[in-house]
């Protein structure tokens, strides 16, 4: 779906790693794709520390909305099968010890709702193809980052069940994350890396003890997703 400009209060960087399938014949190269469209060479101009930079802050649900015009401006116009997540630290001057979450839920969806009108209710927000892509423990990674630089992979997530997502259909790309209250074990994490303002995608979260089960509390944001991922996900031109 692609709509007009809206401006957001937090974003999510998202960068996708798309080996190559042509019919049953696999293609050698490896390409990136980076959503938002744009942010791929440059640090984003925000932070958040929604869903990953939370330590011990407690509990967080938040679903994260792409336009399917942040894969066909890339030229990724068929389906893709998506293997892997990966989020980075924010570009700015801080080191970090990691440490690690256990019990997280990620799922992923084709979304019926415009990226930029996300519903405050949850449901409302998944497709039929709603699809629970990772449950277990997530290592967030220890590093380093300088100001103006773009930060490390602190997230680096391979998912036990792969998801296909088409946007020649014209619904958005839902991921969603939720993580239980008191599940950080180790020492320090970092804000992620967001954009201040983004067309074509939005977000809903909660942050509160029962965050996986309570109305959000944050949203329906217009323009406004999460802090810096990769998907690594093999492309498959369907016949």
């Amino acid at each position: 779906m692609t709509h007009p400009t809206s401006t957001l209060r937090s974003g999510l960087l998202l960068a996708l790693t798309l080996p190559l399938f042509h019919s049953v014949t696999l293609a050698q190269a490896l390409s990136h794709v980076v959503l938002p469209n744009g942010t791929a060479a440059a640090d984003a101009v925000g932070f958040n520390t929604l869903p990953w930079g939370r330590a011990t802050l407690g509990a967080a649900r938040v679903q994260m909305l792409y336009d399917t015009s942040h894969f066909t401006a890339q030229g990724v116009t068929q389906p893709i099968r998506i293997m892997n997540l990966r989020w980075r630290a924010n570009g700015a001057t801080a080191s970090w010890t990691g440490g690690l979450y256990q019990l997280i839920t990620v799922s992923m969806t084709s979304s019926p709702r415009d990226a930029s009108t996300p519903s405050n209710t949850w449901t409302t927000n998944q497709g039929a193809d709603n699809t629970v892509v990772y449950n277990g423990t997530v290592v967030f990674l220890a590093g380093s980052a300088t100001t103006g630089a773009i930060g490390p992979t602190v997230v680096d997530l391979n998912l036990t069940t792969p998801f296909v997502f088409d946007p020649s259909l014209g619904q958005d790309l839902l991921i969603e994350v939720n993580m239980p209250s008191g599940q950080w074990q180790g020492g320090t994490a970092v804000a992620t890396d967001a954009l201040t303002s983004a067309p074509g995608t939005g977000r809903v979260s909660a942050t509160n003890a029962s965050a996986g089960n309570s109305t959000p509390s944050r949203g329906p944001t217009s323009g406004a997703t999460l802090a810096a991922a990769v998907i690594s996900a093999p492309q498959m031109v369907l016949d």
